[in-house]
């Protein structure tokens, strides 16, 4: 990188998906915490995995049980000193919610291992068309991209009643339960809606195919509050999504398509030519309207940069899922957005019928098709953001808030992270670049935080000091789990059998994907006064799962989903992407990541193992999850 961008990319952390999540409200979970830190005096932003530390010292015991991955924003509460590494003493003291077990933590990352941005300036007067609580996460963003230009969008709604909108449960015509709003099954259950409509329970009901729940009005407010989301990298969900030909060259959109599976492929246009996926994404910017970084990223977003039956005309083979098996004759059919996609049976299977209709029987057709569909439907009517293409609340928008392109809250976020990173290995994150920012009435005046469980602060351990236990602060979750003690002296005694098999290195096998709390917990028995604790409500690569006697941790394991490296609990085409990314260098695995990479079970990871996850994900080869 060169230094002009360096700096550049150290001013823009001075602002984050949390920026105003610390404000006294939000306290409230953290009365320990000294008044001045009410603020957070500057940001940190993560380029690699790092680990995350209760205490600035380098004893393996101040590991928490999870690590931060690439591209995590942090605030940072106070700057302390602490063990030495890499010839500083500087860490800093952060906060972060954890979506997979809904609650809120306070630790310690070293300064080395992060950018960051100069100490916070809240008494900007920039940016006036803002409410004052935009104005200084915009200001630094400003600061660290000039070429970058920021409008305010007037939605004329008052916030909480689009939040209640977009949160609202009812019951469809088939009789299942319904929303605009859906979290990942993956996620803590706190972020759940509760509320029961025809005997049925939305806490517990899963709904899309069985891989999401209604999400709670608390978790759709913290979505839907574009102050969580004014940083560099979240900003990309509100960027003006219109092709621009003194931008859109096919040179950049080949850049875009680089080492990912359309690099090399070819299709036939209208006028029977051949033409390269990038050509046949740049006509579909110029027929459309709309821009072909957006085409892509949506593209990549629905089938990873490795591809995927849908976007590859199904030439692997046929595809088989619980829903039956493609014949034939669906071969040679393309969906490269997931239009039509939708809950049912198999969503792939819907979006392959939908390509069938269309009569989308080559890449080309597909590419334009889809891309005529989205800018009739969505982007020229008014929906031309990530954000908006979820919270339809455009007033120039004809449509109303039901029309969405999406359901899962979490989607313009994942939008938001494939286009910052296409951006950054192409090295066109400083082009121009215009970003439609939501603008409601009556906002409140601190932001709209995660519901937590609880809030956990750190308490050191003892030891530590310089190069206590030659321990490095980098590395990846999960940690090594604590040495098993002794059973307690007492009559009672700690008692547990379980059906899956755990291996002497803390990691637990023989899980399915797809588990979720319920099930896992039958295959466990348990003596008097000893609990099973596990830190997500569904169970997959990286999910702690500890056993305890009278409330005391006795055993401590990492479940390892073989093909689900993504940790989300399922074996999808995310994981080929996470998998083939790691081959080529560009990704890290932990520990168990990396036992759950090893899909045939050898002990290597290698590309036997990613064209192996490819068949599973075609329903051509089961993974074994023996251990």
């Amino acid at each position: 990188m060169h230094r002009t961008r360096f700096l550049r990319a150290l001013c823009a952390l001075l602002c984050t998906l949390l920026f105003f999540a610390v404000l006294p409200p939000f306290l409230t979970l953290f009365a320990d915490a000294p008044a001045e830190q009410e603020l957070p005096l500057r940001y940190c932003y993560t380029t690699a995995s790092i680990r995350f530390r209760k205490a600035p010292n380098l004893n393996p015991e101040s590991k928490y049980d999870f690590s931060f991955g690439k591209h995590q924003v942090l605030p940072v509460l106070e700057e302390v000193e602490g063990d030495s590494y890499d010839g500083s003493t500087l860490w800093y003291k952060v906060r972060y919610t954890n979506l997979k077990d809904g609650k809120c933590y306070v630790g310690y990352v070293h300064s080395t291992l992060v950018f960051a941005g100069e100490k916070l300036d809240y008494e900007t007067e920039e940016f006036a068309k803002f409410p004052q609580s935009y104005r200084p996460a915009l200001a630094a963003l400003k600061a660290a991209h000039p070429t970058w230009t920021f409008l305010p969008l007037e939605t004329e709604k008052d916030f909480s009643s689009a939040v209640s909108a977009q949160a609202v449960v009812s019951v469809n015509s088939r009789g299942d339960l319904s929303s605009p709003s859906f979290i990942d099954k993956s996620y803590a259950s706190v972020y759940r809606s509760t509320v029961t409509l025809n005997g049925m329970n939305a806490a517990t009901t899963l709904l899309d195919g069985g891989t999401k729940y209604c999400a709670s009005e608390a978790t759709v407010a913290y979505f839907m509050d574009p102050r969580n989301f004014l940083n560099d990298v979240d900003i990309f969900m509100f960027s003006a999504q219109a092709y621009d030909e003194s931008i859109h060259t096919l040179e950049s959109v080949e850049k875009m398509v680089e080492g990912t599976y359309m690099a090399t492929l070819t299709t036939v246009n209208d006028r029977e030519e051949e033409v390269s996926y990038a050509e046949a994404f740049l006509d579909a910017a110029k027929l459309t309207g709309i821009s072909p970084y957006y085409l892509l990223i949506t593209s990549f977003a629905e089938n990873g940069t490795v591809g995927t039956g849908l976007s590859m005309g199904n030439h692997d083979g046929i595809v088989c899922t619980k829903a039956g098996c493609d014949s034939e004759e669906h071969r040679g059919y393309y969906n490269f957005y997931g239009i039509g996609s939708t809950p049912g049976g198999s969503p792939q299977h819907n979006g392959l019928l939908y390509a069938m209709e269309k009569g989308w029987n080559t890449a080309y057709k597909a590419i334009v098709g889809g891309a005529s569909f989205q800018g009739d439907n969505y982007i020229n009517n008014g929906q031309q953001t990530a954000y908006l293409k979820k919270f339809n609340v455009n007033p120039a928008s004809p449509n109303g808030i039901w029309h969405q392109y999406m359901q899962n809250l979490t989607h313009p976020e994942t939008e938001a992270l494939f286009t910052f990173r296409s951006m950054q290995e192409h090295t066109l994150t400083e082009l121009s670049h215009e970003f439609l920012i939501p603008v409601y009435n009556d906002m409140p005046q601190t932001v709209s935080p995660l519901p937590t469980v609880d809030s956990i602060s750190p308490v050191p351990p003892s030891g530590g000091g310089e190069g206590s236990g030659g321990e490095t602060p980098e590395g990846g979750e999960p940690t090594e789990p604590p040495a098993q003690e002794d059973p307690p002296a007492e009559e009672l005694k700690p008692f547990f059998e379980s059906q899956y098999t755990m291996t002497d290195d803390g990691f637990m096998y023989g899980i399915a994907p797809k588990t979720e709390e319920k099930a896992f917990r039958s295959r466990f028995t348990l003596g008097e006064e000893t609990t099973l604790s596990i830190s997500s409500a569904a169970v997959g690569t990286g999910t702690q799962v500890r056993i305890l006697f009278k409330g005391e941790v006795i055993r401590s394991y990492t479940a390892v989903v073989r093909g689900d490296v993504s940790g989300n609990g399922g074996v999808e085409a995310l994981d080929l992407l996470y998998l083939r990314d790691y081959l080529l260098g560009k990704k890290d695995f932990a520990s168990a990541y990396k036992a759950a990479a090893d899909i045939d079970g050898d002990g290597k990871v290698n590309s036997l193992d990613l064209l192996k996850l490819r068949d599973a994900n075609l329903g051509l080869y089961t993974i074994s999850q023996k251990g």
